[in-house]
């Protein structure tokens, strides 16, 4: 059976292989709980809304704000 530890285990093992600020914004406040008001979760919020792929998201977005047709 698979416990918080062994979740909590895997989750710092990747926090400490992935750098990227959105991967660690997710684990450290879905997985390991971080609370939002933490000055450390604060900062990669900041990161993430700066990184490349949020860059890139808006640059794909199309004059009504959406990203493409679902077919």
């Amino acid at each position: 059976m698979i416990t918080y530890g062994d979740i909590s285990r895997n989750a710092k093992a990747l926090l400490e292989f992935c750098e990227y600020p959105a991967v660690q914004y997710k684990v450290k406040f879905s997985i390991l709980n971080v609370p939002y008001e933490d000055s450390e979760l604060s900062l990669l919020r900041k990161a993430f809304l700066k990184s490349d792929i949020v860059e890139e998201m808006c640059q794909a977005q199309d004059s009504y704000g959406g990203w493409g047709i679902f077919l």
